[in-house]
């Protein structure tokens, strides 16, 4: 199974974007934040330090330009489905603790980012809008529930199947970034937003964190695994209709 492994440097090195603000929805609602590429691990969540609120959501790119991490050429191939492969570093206590919350959804959203991953990366979803649910606005890739400590694997959808083999035919990228499930749904009753719920900690963020393309681990880090269709039969021989 040919595997594509995210960006580790340049203009699309993975990251966490993050806002904070004083108001959840603020933080929320805004179509700029931090864009940090050198993290380790990158944040799907959301927090509370004291009355400051934080939301993290994590961005991937792959480059289908080139080769696949076996050194195969990715063109003139057409995938028939695609896994995205994250792993998840164990849920923290402590004074500042990190909870995931296993009936929760991560979403894998579509980027429109093309240029270079930066603050206003933040905003750069298909079908983004300034407020409210993204539910039925963003085009959503794939979901899974939020786990600590393990390897999340999120079933692409048809449409970034499609995706995908259009940029292996034009030689570009897919951009990809995963957000929270409260983030997602906009939600802001208690336990959402600005209230994180699990842990002990004085700061508290529940959510999920992510192994970025820089771990040490190369197994660890972000990865498309990608099913290739089966390819034409070639008209060599042809015995009783049967091609050889």
């Amino acid at each position: 199974m040919p595997n594509v492994t995210a960006d580790s440097d340049g203009m699309f090195d993975d990251g966490q974007l993050v806002k904070s603000h004083s108001s959840a929805d603020t933080a929320r609602n805004s179509s700029t934040g931090t864009y940090a590429s050198s993290a380790n691990p990158n944040g799907c969540m959301h927090g509370a330090v004291f009355t400051t609120k934080l939301i993290y959501r994590t961005i991937v790119s792959f480059d289908l330009s080139g080769n696949d991490d076996n050194g195969d050429s990715l063109s003139g191939n057409t995938v028939d489905s695609a896994d995205l492969v994250m792993t998840t570093n164990a849920n923290a206590p402590g004074f500042a603790s990190f909870t995931a919350n296993t009936n929760n959804l991560v979403y894998v959203c579509k980027s429109t980012e093309n240029t270079a991953i930066d603050g206003d990366t933040y905003s750069a979803l298909d079908g983004y809008v300034s407020s409210g649910s993204y539910d039925g606005e963003v085009t959503v890739y794939a979901t899974a529930n939020e786990a600590a400590n393990t390897s999340m694997t999120f079933n692409l959808s048809s449409d970034c199947i499609s995706d995908i083999n259009t940029q292996i035919a034009a030689g570009g990228r897919v951009t990809m970034m995963l957000l929270c499930q409260d983030d997602f749904l906009y939600n802001t009753l208690p336990g959402g937003l600005g209230a994180p719920t699990g842990g002990t900690g004085v700061f508290k963020f529940e959510g999920v964190r992510f192994d970025s393309a820089e771990d040490s681990t190369a197994s660890n880090r972000p990865r498309l695994e990608l099913t290739y269709g089966a390819a034409a039969a070639t008209d060599n021989a042809t015995f009783f209709g049967t091609n050889f």
